[in-house]
């Protein structure tokens, strides 16, 4: 898909929620297309002891600390947008729900979050630790959550589930919300869900390399739940 296409001035709020919901897109692609990063961890239940929950505002933290917003000295927090969404990716999971949700130890991708006032948006990464030398385990899992709600660009302009995942199932979940499941060259299960003035946009992926496999129906309804998880604490 030529997404460039869709990203034009919008003249109505059609071609305005399509030129959002693309550019939403285009950033889970490129997200799901990186691995790890150098970002702090934590073990999956079972594994090592996770990693201890920092306290607020602390820049030495070892949880999912949210991603600095642009002039911010990277505290752990973004710069709340307005309306009510969180103002970290510590509001949005804690570094061990993602680990179990990937059944490994997790760590939270500073290099990949963001936020930005003017859209409204806050984007968190979590990912899998990999250890290179196991042939078994070589399926780097990623978790991305996009929130949107109270920028200047109505947050219902990031949501086009038929332009994005037009084969997406209905789901149960504030006003409207989806769950898209693919099994390619990249296995992904999406949700993404509109409910008043909030956004969210998750999507569970999965690299597969080695002797690795994964299937992506098989971890939907966990994806889901972590998605209804992240609804109720920030819309």
């Amino acid at each position: 898909m030529h997404l460039a296409r869709y990203l034009v001035p919008a003249s109505t709020a059609r071609s305005r929620r399509l030129a959002g919901a693309a550019a939403g897109l285009a950033l889970l692609s490129g997200l799901a297309a990186c691995g790890g990063s150098d970002g702090e961890s934590a073990a999956a239940p079972g594994g090592a002891p996770a990693a201890e929950a920092p306290a607020a505002g602390d820049s030495a933290s070892s949880g999912a600390a949210g991603a600095p917003a642009a002039g911010d000295a990277g505290d752990g927090s973004t710069g709340s947008p307005a309306g009510g969404a969180p103002s970290s990716c510590d509001d949005v999971l804690a570094l061990d729900e993602a680990a179990a949700l990937f059944g490994e130890p997790a760590m939270f991708d500073d290099s990949l979050a963001s936020s930005d006032e003017a859209l409204g948006q806050l984007v968190c990464v979590w990912s899998t630790v990999e250890d290179p030398g196991d042939a078994d385990d070589l399926a780097v899992r990623s978790l991305t959550v996009q929130l949107y709600g109270g920028g200047d660009v109505p947050a219902a302009d990031f949501y086009a589930p038929e332009l994005t995942y037009p084969d997406a199932e209905p789901l149960d979940l504030g006003e409207e919300a989806y769950v898209d499941v693919r099994d390619d060259a990249v296995d992904a299960v999406s949700v993404g869900w509109l409910d008043g003035d909030h956004v969210g946009l998750l999507s569970w992926s999965s690299v597969v390399m080695g002797e690795a496999d994964d299937d992506p129906a098989a971890v939907r309804d966990a994806v889901v739940a972590v998605a209804r998880t992240i609804h109720d604490r920030t819309s």
